[in-house]
């Protein structure tokens, strides 16, 4: 978005001018922090072959509005959603890992209610640069999507809220950065930056869909390719309690649609095919029983955005490491 810069750039200045706390003398006299990771930013380092890490999360959502062109909220009827997922990252070996993350839905607008089961995220990450005193933690994130949420030949009578996943497989690519900083004599600083870009596949689609139509809807729809920036922070006041925040900000470009759109009363079925932009923040509170296992509750909204709903979330989620 138009803010990008301004945004990301005061942050990644203030973790540059801070590398010399990770080098502190003091730093091997100090109880290591606890850390559960920020809500959105995934982690820069591979979980090792025989380990694994488990975190489960519930969101619970309104969409509230939508983002015009030109960056107005406009209020909307209320969309209520409640998902539950599951992240799981398993070690492959000393350098790579797999991860997968299954998703259920719950929604409700007005006197409407639905059930779904969305597309599974998955990914291979590879430990390009360990962590050390004079640099950070670099992992390539390989990604796609199983499309096992339904897209097409979606209810009329439930206006679409059936639907669950998008019909693709989503391929894409993704570089994470995190390294962590001593502030002072006991607090910790842990940054991670993810960048990920994406290169959707061209999907099919039949009747009311993910992407619009309707019932006469016939054709191919080319989405988008799309870039997500993650910025997490995570500050440590005592080793067990932590302050944590993500900043997102994601670009889509617009969707193609060929063949044959359908009409309703002569006027052809909409499908969305304009660019979008999204900035959001989801700042939290986390509590580490130990270092392997800890719980992290906030909240995540939209401050701004183009093309796009604004809602804002509810998120608590338990992890465990092993």
């Amino acid at each position: 978005m138009v803010f990008l810069k301004k945004t990301l750039i005061p942050v990644v200045i203030l973790c540059s001018s801070l590398t010399g706390f990770a080098n502190s003398p003091h730093m091997h006299h100090i109880a290591k922090p606890w850390f559960t990771g920020p809500l959105l930013t995934p982690t820069a380092n591979v979980v090792p072959k025989g380990n694994y890490n488990i975190q489960s999360y519930l969101f619970l959502t309104n969409t509230y509005g939508y983002y015009n062109a030109y960056w107005k909220n406009h209020s909307m009827p209320h969309l209520f959603i409640g998902s539950f997922v599951l992240d799981a990252q398993f070690g492959l070996s000393k350098i790579c890992d797999f991860q997968f993350n299954p998703l259920v839905l719950y929604k409700h607008k007005k006197d409407i209610h639905a059930r779904a089961f969305g597309d599974i995220p998955i990914s291979l990450g590879f430990q390009l640069y360990k962590a050390n005193p004079t640099g950070p933690a670099v992992k390539l994130r390989l990604l796609a999507a199983l499309p096992t949420g339904k897209y097409q030949h979606l209810s009329l009578d439930k206006q679409g809220l059936d639907a669950g996943g998008l019909g693709g497989y989503f391929p894409g690519i993704g570089l994470v950065i995190g390294r962590t900083f001593q502030m002072g004599c006991s607090h910790f600083l842990a940054t991670r930056l993810n960048l990920s870009y994406h290169l959707p596949n061209p999907v099919h689609v039949k009747g009311l869909n993910s992407y619009g139509g309707g019932p006469h809807t016939k054709g191919k729809v080319f989405p988008g390719q799309f870039f997500i920036s993650l910025l997490g922070l995570e500050w440590s006041f005592t080793q067990r309690f932590v302050l944590a925040c993500d900043l997102e900000y994601t670009h889509i470009n617009k969707t193609r649609f060929k063949e044959d759109r359908g009409h309703l009363n002569g006027i052809p079925h909409l499908i969305d095919a304009t660019s979008k932009e999204q900035i959001s923040i989801a700042p939290a509170i986390e509590y580490n029983f130990n270092h392997n296992v800890g719980m992290i509750a906030g909240c995540w909204f939209t401050i701004a955005g183009r093309n796009t709903p604004a809602f804002a979330s509810g998120i608590i989620s338990l992890n465990i490491y092993k």
